[in-house]
């Protein structure tokens, strides 16, 4: 391949090139073009299965194959200009060489920017970790568990089981409320032991407001003291409650806290239901409250 390389660069004067001469040149650059599209699309399959099989996001790989194609189309632009002379009779004039230069040249701008951009973004949240692997977190109004963090996206699984894919970009201004914890945080926590300073595990403490009638506070607490020591044998831990202000009715903030943020999509609505339902005797304050407002 070298030699064709060679071959290719060089530019015949004496005696002055014939058809065939600029044939077999092209041939020459068919081939070192060709060869390069195969090799790319074997290093290509051979990185898919590595990351097929080390687990990592697939869109990683895509990632890559993107990074490949502009390569390729950048090689193939330069190894053009270079070899004109050899493929073109007079070569290509100057003012076409730049010409080509700078249309390739703003392509390759224009569609790299916002991948670019992503790249940053997602090395950015890599390195400062906002959330990781398994947090149940919400991002602009949407509430999801995190299921992959790439260099361009983030997945995050819904309480309905979609997977939303959020840009990195649009994450990095975004409102971020991550309801993961580590356990000593809590005030309840048990005494930390040495092996907690190297491990510290993770709990989830997820946070929503609900509005209940100032009547009878005393049967209020009453019920919500039930309410909790139900929920305790299904989430570990008591769930708790505060009052964050008072108005017309009683407007409480509600804490549910468990090691598996999956129940937190389980149980949240049935524990909404039995709140109102115990407080209100019916379901008007749930539906009022929790299913009008599209929770």
């Amino acid at each position: 391949m070298f030699e064709w390389i060679s071959q290719l660069f060089t530019v015949r004067i004496f005696p002055p090139p014939t058809f065939w001469d600029y044939l077999v040149s092209w041939i020459y650059f068919t081939i070192i073009v060709v060869a390069v599209l195969i090799i790319s699309t074997i290093i290509l399959f051979i990185i898919k299965k590595v990351i097929i099989r080390k687990k990592f996001s697939l869109h990683l790989y895509n990632g890559i194959k993107i990074i490949f194609r502009l390569a390729i189309i950048i090689f193939i632009v330069i190894l053009f200009t270079a070899a004109s002379a050899s493929l073109v009779p007079g070569g290509l004039p100057p003012e076409v060489a730049i010409l080509i230069s700078a249309i390739t040249g703003s392509i390759i701008a224009f569609s790299t920017t916002t991948i670019l951009q992503n790249f940053i973004a997602g090395l950015y949240i890599l390195f400062t970790r906002p959330y990781r692997l398994g947090d149940l977190i919400q991002i602009m109004n949407q509430e999801g568990i995190v299921e992959g963090v790439s260099l361009n996206y983030t997945k995050l699984r819904r309480p309905s089981g979609a997977v939303h894919m959020i840009s990195n970009l649009s994450i990095i201004n975004a409102e971020i409320i991550n309801f993961t914890i580590t356990k000593d945080m809590l005030k309840t926590a048990d005494k930390e032991k040495f092996k907690d300073i190297f491990f510290k595990k993770e709990i989830t403490r997820y946070w929503f407001v609900l509005d209940l009638p100032k009547k009878n506070p005393a049967k209020t607490v009453q019920k919500l003291d039930e309410i909790c020591k139900k929920y305790e044998k299904l989430l570990n831990y008591s769930p708790e409650y505060y009052v964050s202000d008072v108005l017309s009715h009683i407007r409480m903030d509600f804490v549910l806290l468990t090691d598996d943020p999956n129940l937190i999509f389980k149980y949240k609505k049935e524990f909404i239901k039995d709140v109102y339902l115990n407080i209100y005797g019916s379901e008007e304050g749930f539906k009022t409250q929790y299913i009008d407002t599209g929770q």
